[in-house]
């Protein structure tokens, strides 16, 4: 049964999971209630000039992330979006709404709010209908942010426990995630946060220092670790660094590491940058604008270097960024107004491949041109010269996309901001070759209009600028009173019977519940398929393939939606899931089984444990009679390490008495199947173990199992690493040694075979020439 049948769906409670993000150039970097510099990109706030209008702020800017944010002027009677966005900003009493282009709504506090208030978050709703409500003490500190499904009392909440008093006073202690079903709250996840005090010389006050995310185990009753961040802080300004400027990040498998070797940030006072360099996920210096200037990452293995120029403001570009990579080779890169590089240059060793692009007026990318098609460019290093680029009449592939204006002037069929059509062309002079046209229907719920494609017509040949289309039309129903489609009709293309189609347009029909999840599904030959989500956690709870809509609720059954002539099969597949939406149990449809000689009813069974202290994963197949289970063959373990990269897979012998379970000992002793990867302090893959021979303990996979001998136990394949952390080595088990000369643009221009590389490079495996050297 294939797994893929049970993808993710969409819940209310995906709506809550907390992220953080830090910001280098922050305005009011110590205002934040998770740490200097940092965001909780779940927390959307704005920001509001001091400069009024008729008590309208000039300048209101809606903050998400770094790149997430959308600002807004006042033009003397309503607020215009700037740089491109397609929010808009409105003023609904006292409160300021912005209304995203899919129609969610987020409320804030306006201007006139108190302090504590203005410009904080409301509420959110989704274009669903659910509502997300943040709810304040009498202090104004934010208590929780609350999603509901809509038309029950389930519910999924974020509850913030923030510092009322002391050091950290105003900041995030802890986040938790829980849920309520039938009024039963269950606690889910938790994020854990821990600030600096200034006192070891790593951050000053309320410099974030920890960040981790803890799982609720069930079966114990209590919260375990499942990941951990550290983080460290220049204290003063500097020729490198600025006050509250990230230095250094150790997150994921180099935090276990750390830890492991006894450098635990909960009880340690005192640490030098000597100590935590070697297990640094990352490392920063800035220059005096807070830019990022060097940065290494892999414990420094991969370090990049950047400069940057300003332009005086009267030329075609605004910023110039220069990127040093350790391989020698450079970026430059030069960008517009609002951020988007106009010409890129990748060059080394006299050899330089750019990249061209143009935008137009609604920030869209409409033009890009590769090295072939660039017949000349320069690369100023004076602020007041232009950026130049001379494409190819008649050669080189430009690619260039044409969108309705933002306006909403582009008349029937447009959408505002949306792709109108794309084509190609071979050099500036070039004739268009279309590849691909939309148009678009529209649906308009109150005073908010939403856009879905109508026509999407694909040119499968070049001949005449674009010919032999392929058009699928899709037509549209809505959910009543939302903005959200619930039924999507595809007309797909004709295929003719010369390409062995049937010479007639195929028909698909899916309907959705309103927070979008594919409820019914009609394919080409009118079989249906129905699914059942639990819309709390978006997980399916239940698959019937081949529907028998006699069997089924007619009240559930789309109007005029009928089982084909001979099908009917209708066939359930049934699913349990953990309370992050994962699942753990799937029974497949019933069957008959001979059970020892007995003929009984049956369903394929497939178990999940997920282990998430451990970073594990167990899995296996069996059966379900009544209400007992079985276990067939071998139960499947993927472990991994902090960083999610998968260290051993094992194969593990179990009884067949009952279903795979979390308590269950699953000791070295009877493993039958095992493969082990080998990781470096940076993270970078060493070697694969592959057992052929597997030593014999009572230990578990995370406890230390014997490992054995190489060529004895188990036979392993050894990796290497270039300059830019490129494989461009690998060691056979037998002593075969393959190497490869990568370019500047990671294209492999030589591959070496032998079994002896002494005085070997990046760029000349050879050694040249060194003595006992056979590579060829």
């Amino acid at each position: 049964m294939n797994s893929s049948r049970n993808t993710p769906g969409k819940g209310v409670a995906e709506l809550l999971d907390v992220r953080i993000q830090y910001v280098a150039r922050m305005n009011g970097p110590t205002a934040s209630i998770i740490g200097n510099s940092w965001l909780l990109t779940t927390l959307p706030y704005l920001v509001f000039s001091s400069a009024t209008d008729g008590g309208h702020p000039l300048q209101v800017s809606r903050v998400t992330s770094l790149r997430g944010t959308a600002r807004f002027s006042w033009s003397g009677s309503e607020y215009l979006g700037l740089n491109g966005t397609r929010q808009k900003l409105t003023v609904s009493g006292s409160d300021y709404l912005v209304t995203a282009p899919n129609g969610t709504r987020s409320y804030f506090f306006g201007p006139a709010a108190g302090a504590a208030l203005r410009g904080r978050l409301q509420r959110i709703v989704q274009p669903s209908g659910i509502e997300c409500v943040a709810a304040y003490d009498g202090a104004q500190r934010l208590q929780s942010l609350t999603a509901a499904v809509p038309g029950t009392a389930d519910n999924a909440a974020l509850h913030f426990h923030i510092a009322s008093e002391g050091a950290h006073e105003g900041r995030i202690l802890s986040i938790e995630k829980r849920l309520s079903r039938g009024g039963v709250e269950q606690p889910v996840k938790r994020w854990v946060y821990t600030y600096h005090t200034g006192e070891d010389g790593m951050g000053l006050a309320n410099d974030l220092k920890t960040a981790a995310t803890e799982v609720y185990d069930e079966s114990s009753s209590a919260w375990q670790r499942a990941g951990a961040n550290y983080y460290t802080y220049y204290t003063e300004d500097s020729a490198v660094g600025f006050v509250h400027g990230l230095k250094y990040v150790v997150s994921g498998a180099d935090f276990e590491r750390m830890v492991a070797a006894g450098l635990d940030p909960a009880v340690f006072t005192a640490v030098t940058d000597e100590m935590l360099a070697a297990y640094a996920t990352s490392f920063r210096e800035y220059d005096a604008d807070r830019r990022v200037t060097n940065l290494a990452v892999s414990a420094g293995q991969l370090a990049t270097q950047f400069t940057r120029l300003d332009s005086n403001g009267s030329v075609n570009w605004t910023r110039r960024s220069v990127e040093t990579r350790p391989d020698g080779a450079t970026v430059t890169t030069y960008f517009n107004s609002l951020n988007q590089a106009m010409l890129k240059v990748l060059a080394q060793g006299g050899e330089s491949w750019p990249t061209y692009c143009e935008y137009d007026a609604d920030t869209h990318r409409v033009l890009e041109a590769g090295p072939d098609a660039i017949s000349a460019f320069t690369m100023p290093t004076d602020p007041s010269v232009n950026v130049s680029v001379t494409l190819r009449a008649s050669e080189g592939l430009i690619r260039c996309w044409e969108y309705y204006p933002l306006d909403g002037s582009g008349g029937a069929g447009s959408a505002p901001g949306q792709l109108k059509r794309r084509w190609v062309k071979q050099g500036a002079s070039g004739g268009e070759i279309t590849l691909e046209a939309r148009s678009y229907t529209s649906h308009t719920v109150d005073d908010l209009t939403v856009y879905e494609p109508e026509v999407v017509t694909v040119y499968r040949s070049d001949a005449d600028g674009g010919s032999v289309p392929a058009t699928t039309l899709m037509e549209w129903e809505w959910h009543t009173g939302l903005p959200v489609p619930q039924q999507k009709t595809l007309t797909l293309p004709v295929v003719s019977t010369d390409e062995n189609g049937t010479g007639t347009a195929a028909v698909v029909t899916e309907r959705y519940d309103t927070l979008g999840n594919m409820a019914w599904l009609r394919d080409e030959i009118g079989v249906l398929q129905y699914r059942v989500w639990d819309r709390l956690v978006g997980a399916a709870a239940r698959l019937i393939e081949d529907v028998d809509t006699l069997r089924m609720d007619a009240a559930v059954v789309p109007s005029g939606w009928t089982t084909p002539s001979g099908g009917g099969l209708h066939l359930i597949t049934d699913y349990e899931n953990d309370a992050q939406g994962r699942w753990t149990l799937e029974l497949g449809p019933e069957h008959p089984l001979d059970l020892r000689g007995s003929l009984v009813s049956a369903r394929r069974a497939r178990y999940r444990v997920h282990l998430d202290s451990r970073f594990q994963r167990w899995d296996a197949d069996g059966y379900a009679v009544g209400n007992g289970f079985r276990t067939l063959g071998a139960a499947r373990i993927t472990q991994w390490n902090g960083s999610g990269q998968v260290m051993d897979e094992v194969s593990v012998s179990v009884p067949e008495e009952d279903r795979i379970d979390a308590a269950d000992p699953m000791p070295q002793s009877r493993w039958t199947r095992w493969t082990r990867t080998i990781y470096d302090q940076a993270g970078l893959r060493l070697a694969v173990r592959r057992y052929v021979k597997i030593p014999s303990s009572d230990r578990e996979l995370d406890g230390q199992p014997v490992e054995g001998f190489a060529g004895v136990d188990y036979l392993q394949e050894s990796l290497g690493y270039d300059s830019m952390l490129r494989v461009n080595r690998t060691v056979s088990p037998g002593g075969t040694i393959q190497r490869s000369v990568f370019d500047a643009r990671a294209l492999m221009l030589e591959g070496w075979v032998g079994t002896n590389d002494t005085g070997a490079t990046d760029d000349d495996p050879t050694g040249g020439g060194a003595a006992g050297n056979n590579m060829r």
